[in-house]
Parts: structure tokens; C-alpha cells; sequence
């Protein structure tokens, strides 16, 4: 999966990539070349991490990660480690 994650961070069309779904992926192991992606993604409109088993720490790291986005509009990351605990979710958000 890493592997995968940094081919399309590679890609010379990442900077005009608008939707990017990552659902139901194990996304915790590769999380650093997921973070080097979510950098890349300057035209980022929808993302879906849906179920990637991303742990509360990663999440903040994603978000930070795309901290610069001013047009990313949708970020779906339910169904992660995360929503198990609730004042968490609150910080996050």
C-alpha cells in the first residue's frame, strides 16, 4: 500500500487531483507517505478516508498535513479508531 500512496504523490498531476478516495484501507502503516500525498494536494476538493483504521494521533497528523488546503470542502474519515472516544473527536474537530 505504501507503495501505491507514493506513486500517486509522485504523480506529476497530484497538484490537480480534486477528489481522492482512500476508503477501507489499512491506512496506518504507510501513514508517512500517506502525509507526504495530503502535502501534495493543492487542488484537493474531496477526501475519503472512510474506514482506514487511522488512530487519533494520524488523524491529527492528516489534518495537519493538509493544513494549507483553502480548497479542500469535504473530509469523510468516520468509521476510524478515532470516534471511540468522544472528547477526542471534539479536540480534533
Amino acid at each position: 500500500m505504501a507503495d501505491d500512496i507514493q506513486l500517486v504523490a509522485d504523480s506529476r498531476h497530484v497538484d490537480s487531483l480534486q477528489l481522492l478516495r482512500l476508503d477501507y484501507n489499512d491506512l496506518n502503516t504507510p501513514i508517512e507517505s500517506v502525509l507526504v500525498l495530503l502535502s501534495r494536494l493543492t487542488a484537493i476538493q474531496t477526501l475519503r478516508l472512510q474506514a482506514c483504521r487511522i488512530k487519533y494521533r494520524n488523524c491529527l497528523r492528516c489534518a495537519e498535513a493538509l493544513a494549507h488546503s483553502r480548497t479542500l470542502r469535504t473530509w469523510n474519515f468516520t468509521d476510524n479508531v478515532l470516534f471511540k472516544v468522544y472528547s477526542h473527536t471534539q479536540h480534533l474537530l
